[in-house]
């Protein structure tokens, strides 16, 4: 399989937030990105990682180091976002088959079906992770039919991260896996 690295995926705008040197998508990426059922997943704080598993390239976030976010219930310190078959990035559903008969624990999903406009996707921002911290980063919006993607980071995370200095300078925390019965 020819190894694929994960496309950039751009910001959707917020109205009234302020635009800082990221790459945004622009008003008719966005019209692509919500036309049709899209999937809304959590977005998570850690580092994107790719290794190429049964034929499929596994793309997810290794989750040991606190970036952020502080992390105290998760499955795995690898959670997986999407799959590659080598053509396409595999839908909701079928990613969570390939996921499940690897071990890998798939990205939470916060919502599947039609969004009608940038403020509903708002709507899913503050609420708790899935992975026992206070709130999510973000989510990401994936549209598989047009194979759009855009993400929404929360404003909240976006100025916590502007005004502290990188992970890596600082003293390492772990995050917390969640406790196995």
């Amino acid at each position: 399989m020819k190894i694929f690295k994960y496309p950039e995926i751009n910001r959707i705008p917020i109205p009234g937030f302020r635009i800082r040197g990221k790459h945004y998508l622009l008003p008719e990426e966005v019209e692509k990105l919500l036309k049709g059922e899209v999937v809304v997943e959590e977005k998570l704080d850690g580092n994107t990682m790719a290794e190429e598993q049964e034929g499929y390239m596994i793309f997810g976030e290794y989750l040991k180091w606190v970036h952020s976010i502080r992390y105290t219930a998760l499955p795995a310190l690898f959670v997986g976002f999407d799959v590659w078959d080598g053509e396409k990035f595999l839908p909701r559903r079928e990613k969570e088959v390939v996921f499940d008969i690897l071990g890998i624990p798939c990205v939470p999903l916060l919502f599947r079906g039609r969004i009608r406009s940038v403020d509903q996707l708002i709507s899913f921002l503050g609420r708790p992770s899935a992975f026992g911290a206070p709130r999510i980063e973000g989510i990401v919006v994936k549209n598989y039919s047009t194979g759009k993607m855009g993400k929404i980071v929360d404003p909240r995370f976006e100025d916590q991260v502007d005004s502290s200095s990188h992970w890596r300078r600082k003293k390492r925390i772990l995050n917390i896996l969640k406790p196995t019965s």
